[in-house]
């Protein structure tokens, strides 16, 4: 009898013990599934994903695919967010270049300066296409706008890339961002070739005696080139329209008597049958400037907001 009672007590302990681990397995399988958030129809590994792709399990707020990592609309300038910013870019231009047609040669006036001032860099590309929408309108606007793509870029590749490809004739395009790519490698950033500072050396109030501070709201100064050589009205003609050859101020290059600024060549395109511009060629906007100065105080670049 004993030992009929000691079996019954035996298989009851194991019946406990059985219903106890199945129990255990719903709880950590409920556990699990409340970890694992998923806010766009996809599992990864216990991550976010808010866009609906699959990004190696980083988050991603945009929806597109950066091979693992987070694309939050291009830089750190106000929230990291691919929304449109409430308040837009306020862009004021002094003055516009004066510039006509005489069969297919373009007319301008040479020397004809312009400034252009802007409360503050784009957040995103969405933020950026916004201002540029305003900005091609004029030469001088667009050569301002790829300052702003090449901010961009500096944060996030991709999107400055796309910027770039809003405000750049497409065979322009890749020679721009191969060179970015070098000056923008945040791998090289102790290397003197990698220059953070370059767009704020075409800002007023920057200098390398600075850290290449510039004065707010930020300015540009642009002129029609002024040489009878190099004017627009003998510039090429091609079936796309007439590019015209003007000139930013840098603070960046370092003249033989010791003072900083130069002005640069670029050239923008007057698109035939459109009232848009765009940036024709530019390799000297992408040039190296000087490194900021041991007697800068502080002597490190304050990124560009």
């Amino acid at each position: 009898m004993k030992k009929i009672f000691y079996f019954v007590a035996m298989f009851a302990m194991l019946n406990l013990a059985t219903t106890s681990c199945s129990k255990d397995d719903d709880d950590n399988k409920d556990k699990n599934n409340t970890e694992n958030t998923d806010n766009g129809g996809n599992n990864n590994g216990g991550n976010t994903n808010n866009g609906g792709n699959e990004n190696g399990g980083n988050t991603n707020n945009g929806g597109n695919e950066n091979g693992g990592n987070t694309n939050n609309g291009g830089n750190e300038n106000g929230g990291n967010t691919n929304s449109l910013p409430a308040n837009p870019i306020v862009v004021k231009q002094s003055g516009d270049f004066t510039i006509s047609m005489n069969g297919e040669n373009g007319v301008a006036v040479p020397g004809e300066e312009v400034s252009i001032s802007f409360d503050r860099f784009p957040t995103n590309l969405a933020d950026f296409q916004r201002t540029y929408d305003e900005l091609k309108l004029t030469m001088g606007g667009v050569i301002v706008g790829n300052l702003m793509a090449y901010h961009l870029y500096y944060y996030d590749n991709a999107v400055g890339t796309a910027a770039i490809k809003l405000c750049n004739y497409e065979n322009n395009v890749n020679s721009v961002t191969s060179r970015l790519h070098e000056k923008f490698n945040k791998n090289r950033i102790s290397d003197s070739y990698c220059e953070p500072y370059l767009v704020a050396s075409y800002l007023e109030g920057a200098s390398p005696l600075n850290a290449y501070h510039p004065t707010k709201p930020y300015t540009v100064k642009l002129r029609m080139h002024p040489s009878d050589a190099r004017a627009p009205q003998t510039g090429g003609f091609s079936f796309t329209g007439v590019d015209y050859t003007i000139q930013i101020w840098c603070n960046g290059v370092k003249n033989e008597d010791g003072t900083y600024g130069t002005w640069r060549n670029v050239e923008v395109l007057a698109k035939k049958g459109i009232k848009d511009f765009t940036m024709f060629n530019c390799p000297s906007l992408y040039v190296g400037v000087a490194q900021i100065s041991f007697l800068a105080d502080p002597e490190n670049f304050e990124e560009l907001k």
